[in-house]
């Protein structure tokens, strides 16, 4: 009897299998035909009640599954985004909106209130945003096209130059910044080369200086 049911059992698998793997998903494509601000999309966040928000070279987009909300710069609004050309969207875990406005303005949008707030960037170099970046230790960095990074420092509320948040070898500049979950470490792309840094213990092995025997 138990052999009989196995038997049955399988038999229901194997009919049942097939069909979940060809689901059918639908698409829909979005251009400025049907709502999207500029077919130039510079970057896509979800944010924490689900809406989706969009960088474009035409303004910043809120959309919620069926309608857009578009934001543009407006010199006589307060509040409103400066320049309309948004380059960067970023949420950290405190559920705020980070944008990096002309790739040299960075602020943080309201998306209850919708209005924007820039946030000073201390620095005496054009500092062009290549991205915002959240560490482990859930302090929020900037790293820009020269390889610098950028902490934000909440009492402040400004971004202050810091060549120690992430070592790097002496005259290396950062491109690129990944953690590694698996191993719990950071991969560091740099223009010399590639940097593998342990968060706790701050050390980094990179060609030549091999800490880890990695």
């Amino acid at each position: 009897m138990t052999r009989t049911v196995v038997v049955a059992l399988l038999l229901i698998l194997s009919i049942h299998l097939p069909a979940q793997q060809g689901k059918q998903y639908s698409f829909k494509s979005f251009s400025v035909v049907n709502g999207l601000a500029s077919n130039t999309v510079n970057a896509v966040v979800q944010d924490g009640d689900g809406y989706m928000w969009i960088a474009t070279a035409n303004g910043l987009q809120r959309y919620d599954g069926s309608d857009f909300i578009t934001f543009k710069s407006k010199s006589n609004e307060a509040g409103a985004i400066p320049p309309t050309y948004v380059s960067r969207l970023f949420v950290d875990q405190k559920k705020r909106l980070w944008l990096a406005v002309d790739n040299k303005i960075a602020g943080r949008f309201d998306t209850k209130k919708f209005t924007f707030k820039a946030v000073p960037v201390e620095t005496r170099e054009e500092y062009f945003i290549q991205k915002f970046y959240e560490l482990r230790s859930g302090e929020l960095v900037i790293l820009n096209f020269f390889g610098n990074f950028f902490r934000f420092d909440e009492k402040q509320d400004r971004f202050v130059e810091d060549h120690t948040v992430l070592p790097l070898p002496a005259g290396w500049k950062c491109t690129d910044i990944s953690w590694d979950d698996k191993i719990r470490r950071y991969w560091l792309s740099c223009d010399s080369g590639l940097v593998l840094l342990d968060p706790v213990s701050r050390k980094i092995s990179y060609k030549g200086h091999n800490t880890e025997a990695n």
